[in-house]
C-alpha cells in the first residue's frame, strides 16, 4: 500500500465506517510501519467517537456569523456589541437586586441591634430592682452563728422561756 492508498484509508475513516477489507489493509500497513501505529491507531478512535457523537442543528446563518467574527478580529474589535449590549442588560438586572438585599441586610442588622439594646435596658431595670431589696451584706458576716442557732432543738427555747417568766 502506497502513501496516498493509506492517506484516502484514514479520509474515508473520518467520513464513514471502513470496511472489513479496509480495515484489514490498514492493519496490514501498521504491520509495516509498527512506529507510525499508534498514532493512527488513535486516530480512527477519535474518528470513530466522532462518528458516534449526535448532529447539531447548525443555524442558517452560521457562515455569516464567523465571517463577521473574522472581520472583526481582524479590525482589533475586543468585545462585540452583543456582548456589551449583555452586561448592560445585566447590570441593570442585577443592581436593584442587590440593592434591595442590602436594604434588607441593614434593615435586621438595625432590628437585631435595636432588640439587643432593648434587652440590655430590660436586664438593668430588674437588676436595679432586685438591688433595691437585698438586705445590708455586714448583716450575713454572722450567717454561721445563726445557722447554728437555728438547727438546736426547740427544748433549749421552751426552757429559755420559762426562765424568762
Amino acid at each position: 500500500m502506497n502513501e496516498s492508498e493509506f492517506q484516502a484509508l484514514l479520509d474515508a475513516a473520518w467520513k464513514r465506517p471502513l470496511t472489513p477489507a479496509e480495515a484489514a489493509a490498514l492493519r496490514g500497513w501498521g504491520r509495516i510501519h509498527s512506529e507510525h501505529w499508534p498514532e493512527v491507531e488513535a486516530e480512527l478512535q477519535v474518528a470513530q467517537q466522532l462518528r458516534e457523537l449526535p448532529n447539531t442543528p447548525v443555524p442558517s446563518n452560521f457562515m455569516s456569523q464567523i465571517w463577521q467574527e473574522l472581520e472583526r478580529t481582524e479590525r482589533g474589535d475586543s468585545k462585540p456589541e452583543h456582548l456589551l449590549r449583555k452586561g448592560r442588560s445585566l447590570w441593570r438586572q442585577w443592581l436593584p437586586r442587590f440593592a434591595l438585599a442590602a436594604a434588607l441586610a441593614g434593615v435586621s442588622v438595625a432590628g437585631w441591634w435595636r432588640h439587643e439594646a432593648t434587652q440590655r435596658s430590660e436586664i438593668a431595670q430588674q437588676l436595679s430592682f432586685v438591688s433595691g431589696d437585698l438586705p445590708d451584706p455586714s448583716m450575713l458576716k454572722e450567717f454561721e452563728a445563726i445557722l447554728a442557732m437555728s438547727d438546736s432543738t426547740g427544748a433549749l427555747d421552751v426552757e429559755l422561756l420559762g426562765a424568762l417568766q
